[in-house]
């Protein structure tokens, strides 16, 4: 759920939000990438030693980590701000996905190992769909409220329905291309600053909610996960 949830949303937070070209905000993702090149070799190695549920029940720890590192990152405005917390989420993700099929071909016997990375596979398929849905689900109602009562509030004309329409259309549009306020229409200009820090506002919510699962897969796997049967006793 984290990694497809957050890989729908980095990319709008650094096109976006801190105003990258798409070019450049995937390589300001490489921070996420690369720890898989250097942790999954040490996790295997881990897990030889102590079997996955301690390197595991670390991974969603470090995963819970750089949600509230987000979370708190992205009010800074600025690429250096979000990077300790995507450099977390990268090794904390890595130690998930390198672990996670050995460890369920731990739980069952060797005879229904077949069985089991189905339906493992199954499942991680159906939580990255769910949480590009879950993650996207809070990102947006909390961005939409925020931005409704910021508007609300503050010293700007409200905005028609149909206006709210147009100048979400615009930034959709804007996904593309990277966030250019030239691009937009002069109506809306002075719009933005309040639809950037509501935005954060979204961000900073979905990114709590992943720390949230993270702890509940944490509690999980330290309850469920055991040692390979050749190893006990």
């Amino acid at each position: 759920m984290a990694e497809m949830g957050l890989g729908v949303l980095f990319p709008l937070l650094l096109v976006l939000n801190l105003g990258m070209s798409p070019a450049v905000a995937g390589l300001a993702l490489v921070p996420t990438t690369l720890p898989m090149i250097f942790v999954a070799p040490l996790a295997g190695r881990w897990y030889d030693r102590v079997g996955g549920r301690v390197p595991l029940v670390t991974g969603f720890g470090l995963l819970a980590a750089s949600g509230v590192l987000l979370a708190a990152g992205v009010y800074g405005n600025s690429f250096l701000s979000v990077l300790p917390g995507l450099v977390v989420y990268g090794v904390g993700l890595a130690l998930v996905l390198s672990l996670n099929d050995p460890v369920s071909l731990d739980q069952v016997p060797e005879r229904s190992h077949g069985q089991a990375s189905g339906v493992s596979a199954a499942a991680e398929q159906f939580g990255g769909a769910l949480g590009i849905a879950v993650i996207y689900l809070v990102f947006h109602s909390v961005y939409v409220v925020r931005l409704h009562a910021t508007i609300t509030a503050g010293p700007l004309t409200d905005l028609t329905d149909t206006q709210y329409s147009t100048l979400r259309d615009d930034i959709v549009a804007a996904e593309r291309t990277g966030l250019r306020p030239s691009s937009f229409d002069p109506a809306f200009v002075d719009y933005l600053h309040d639809v950037r820090w509501s935005s954060y506002t979204g961000f900073s919510a979905a990114f709590l909610a992943v720390a949230v699962l993270a702890v509940a897969g944490a509690f999980a796997t330290w309850r469920w996960v055991r040692r390979p049967a050749l190893d006990e006793g």
